[in-house]
């Protein structure tokens, strides 16, 4: 969705944001490797998802910091965006 470099069909922010949309399909399984001193945002829009273990649901949002892999896993049809932070 948006970067500082930008791109085609990518906003460029003037900030060292990363942002990403995710669709993942019931049962599907993803990896996001977090680079050292940076942090996510995880925003839930819709479907029930677990982010490292942890449960979320449509309008959920989470907070992780201190982590180098994140690991989602999708119980139903989901959608969430990622916010990558410095």
């Amino acid at each position: 969705i948006g970067s500082p470099q930008g791109g085609p069909q990518v906003v460029r922010f003037y900030q060292d944001v990363y942002i990403y949309r995710a669709v993942l399909k019931k049962g599907q399984e993803c990896i996001y490797n977090l680079k050292p001193a940076r942090g996510l945002w995880i925003q839930a829009i819709e479907g029930s998802f677990e982010v490292n273990g942890r449960l979320l649901d449509s309008g959920d949002g989470a907070s992780i910091q201190e982590e180098s892999k994140i690991t989602f896993k999708a119980r139903q049809d989901v959608e969430f965006l990622l916010f990558d932070l410095k």
